[in-house]
């Protein structure tokens, strides 16, 4: 295997700005109102111009995304009608058109319903000039909430559970039950956030019957004010 295989880039985007990190180097651009014009400016550094297709590991806050649990009906046939149900659901719940919006799904998504992040489109082909102009491979590309749900994901029982994150101010809530997603919920948070999270699970729980009477909750970045019975608290570090 060539010395050069292991080499990757991690790119970055907060609520604020851009962040390009290559081993201890760190380059950082405002994003503004336009992260997709801002990255045009973020220079990539020369020496990864050396390298052979360096991966470039692409991480984008929640602040920029929308994020919804996708039920699918009975009946739907092929990708055709699923696409179409997909770009439905996002104008009903979010009011963004599929038009302009990249949507993703959890592939490995249990039963009947799946997590679904959309990005803008403009944001997405950004990203791609900018790793095609840096000669880089894309590997993981994706949202922050979405990212991790997908680390966590080998230390998941087959029970109840929820991951929240919190950064820079936006809480990121989902719930599943048995391996199947049941909710989930972005939002800007003020100065008691942990008590936003506990409202907001306190509230979804009645919902999903004695199964949900236990249950795990991982958080990064914030702690619930409170826990509804029977429910633990497991605090997972920034990097998880």
């Amino acid at each position: 295997m060539s010395r050069f295989s292991a080499e990757y880039l991690q790119l970055a985007l907060d609520s604020t700005g851009w962040q390009l990190r290559q081993g201890d180097g760190i380059t950082r651009v405002a994003a503004g109102k336009d992260p997709a014009a801002a990255l045009a400016t973020l220079a990539v550094p020369s020496v990864t111009r050396r390298l052979l297709r360096p991966r470039l590991e692409v991480d984008i806050a929640d602040h920029w995304l929308r994020y919804l649990v996708i039920d699918w009906p009975a009946g739907l046939r092929g990708r055709a009608e699923r696409a179409t149900w997909v770009s439905d659901r996002f104008f009903a719940v979010h009011g963004i058109e599929t038009s302009a919006w990249a949507t993703a799904l959890d592939r490995d998504a249990a039963g009947s319903t799946t997590l679904a992040c959309a990005a803008p489109r403009e944001l997405v082909d950004a990203v791609v000039s900018f790793a095609r102009a840096g000669r880089m491979r894309i590997g993981a590309f994706g949202g922050h909430f979405a990212q991790t749900y997908n680390q966590l994901l080998p230390r998941l029982g087959a029970g109840a559970g929820a991951l929240a994150l919190c950064r820079d101010g936006r809480l990121t809530l989902g719930l599943w039950r048995g391996g199947r997603w049941q909710r989930v919920r972005s939002l800007t948070v003020g100065t008691t956030p942990g008590l936003t999270l506990s409202q907001t699970l306190a509230a979804w729980l009645p919902g999903l019957g004695a199964d949900a009477d236990e249950g795990l909750i991982h958080t990064v970045g914030i702690e619930p004010a409170f826990l509804p019975a029977g429910w633990r608290t497991v605090t997972l570090g920034a990097g998880t």
